[in-house]
C-alpha cells in the first residue's frame, strides 16, 4: 500500500505520520502517540544478496525515504515460512528469513513511502544501482490502529 491509499483508508493513521516532522529528528527511536514510534536511521544500502527478508506481527511499517534511493522487496510471509533464519522475537517484533529470490520490487526515492503489513515480508536497504547513503524514517504503527 502506498501513502496516498493510507490517507484515504486510514485518515487517523495518516494524520499521525503527517504531523511528525521526521526530517528534523535526529537518528534514533522517537515515541509517538497511540503506541506508535518512529526510527530515524542513516545507512549504506547493500547488494540484494547481502540482505534478508523480515516480517513483523504487532506493527505495520511505513518506510519513508528522507534522502537517497533504495529498493524494498515485498513478498507474502507464507512464501517464506520454510526459510526462517532467525525465529520470531516477541520483544523486537521481528522474524528473519534466509535470502530468497522473487517478490515485488519497490523503488523508493526521497519523500516516497511504502506501507508494509504483517502478512508481508520485506527486504529493505537494497541498492538501486550502486550502494549509497540513505536516510529513512520507519514508522512502527500498532496493528490495532488499522482495525
Amino acid at each position: 500500500m502506498n501513502i496516498t491509499t493510507l490517507k484515504i483508508k486510514y485518515p487517523d493513521v495518516y494524520k499521525l505520520i503527517a504531523e511528525t516532522d521526521v526530517k528534523s529528528l535526529p537518528n534514533g527511536r522517537h515515541n509517538l502517540p497511540r503506541g506508535a514510534y518512529v526510527n530515524v536511521e542513516t545507512y549504506e544500502t547493500q547488494m540484494r544478496t547481502e540482505r534478508k527478508f523480515e516480517a513483523h506481527v504487532k506493527f505495520v511499517d511505513v518506510q519513508m525515504i528522507l534522502s537517497g534511493t533504495e529498493i524494498i522487496v515485498v513478498k507474502p510471509v507464507e512464501d517464506l515460512k520454510n526459510s526462517v533464519s532467525t525465529p520470531y522475537c516477541l520483544k523486537k517484533d521481528i522474524e528473519f528469513y534466509a535470502y530468497s529470490d522473487g517478490g515485488k520490487d519497490y523503488l523508493l526515492k526521497e519523500n516516497d513511502a511504502l506501507v508494509i503489513f504483517p502478512n508481508e515480508a520485506h527486504m529493505p536497504c537494497i541498492a538501486a544501482e550502486a550502494p549509497q547513503q540513505v536516510r529513512k524514517a520507519v514508522f512502527k504503527l500498532p496493528i490495532e490502529l488499522f482495525t
